[in-house]
């Protein structure tokens, strides 16, 4: 989901909802420690459309997915100017600057695809969860190169 918010949501406004850990020894703090419980949620006009949800074990984690590799992203959209003519598309790499992380925390999870009637995600058909961490990253993006 916090790719979603680094990329954006194309063409669609929503809402993700994510559970923050505060350094307070509270329940309602969620501590990162084994059996913390974590959350976050994607929503599309008031729909809700995905959940997640995180026990962390208590064990080193590791970054995962964009966090932990490269990314990519296609650019292209029609030309009004030309609309018999397909879009031009683009692949371009970030180029990332200023990169910051603190640690990492191994997790289990459950993700979950909602039906609804106008959107069409959970038809991907999830087979489960293969990994999940949880942890801190912050960065700076500079501009991008086409691939």
């Amino acid at each position: 989901m916090v790719r979603g918010l680094l990329q954006g949501w194309p063409k669609k406004f929503g809402s993700t909802w994510l559970t923050r850990s505060l350094p307070l020894e509270h329940p309602a703090a969620a501590p990162l420690r084994a059996g913390t419980r974590l959350g976050a949620s994607l929503a599309v006009k008031d729909r809700r459309l995905v959940e997640a949800r995180l026990t962390l074990t208590g064990r080193p984690g590791e970054p995962i997915g964009f966090a932990a590799r490269p990314t990519w992203g296609t650019v292209g959209w029609p030309d009004l100017t030309r609309p018999s003519e397909p879009p031009v598309t683009r692949y371009l790499k970030p180029s990332v600057g200023g990169r910051v992380g603190g640690t990492w925390h191994e997790a289990t999870a459950e993700l979950a695809f909602l039906e609804t009637p106008r959107e069409e995600l959970h038809e991907l058909g999830l087979r489960g969860v293969t990994a999940a961490s949880v942890g801190w990253l912050g960065i700076t993006v500079t501009g991008a190169t086409e691939t």
